[in-house]
């Protein structure tokens, strides 16, 4: 639960510093895709640690919640 918590605080804390530069963002499709899909893998085989430093990664690289889906937020229950 408290990771729960801690990936919603962290998704709004980056989210008002994604907004001023999302204009002249140009997420790169092959990081982005690399890091989803790591960040997938490790949550599934219970990685937590390194399932939230690869979902960072993803959330920087991929241009935030303008470019990734929804259901790249909701995931983290497995």
């Amino acid at each position: 639960m408290k990771l729960n918590a801690f990936m919603i605080a962290l998704l709004m804390v980056l989210n008002g510093f994604s907004q001023d530069s999302s204009a002249s963002f140009i997420p790169n499709d092959e990081d982005c895709n690399r890091y989803k899909s790591l960040y997938y893998t490790y949550l599934i085989n219970g990685a937590y640690e390194d399932a939230r430093s690869f979902w960072l990664k993803a959330y920087e690289v991929c241009g935030g919640p303008n470019y990734l889906d929804d259901g790249f937020f909701i995931r983290f229950q497995v």
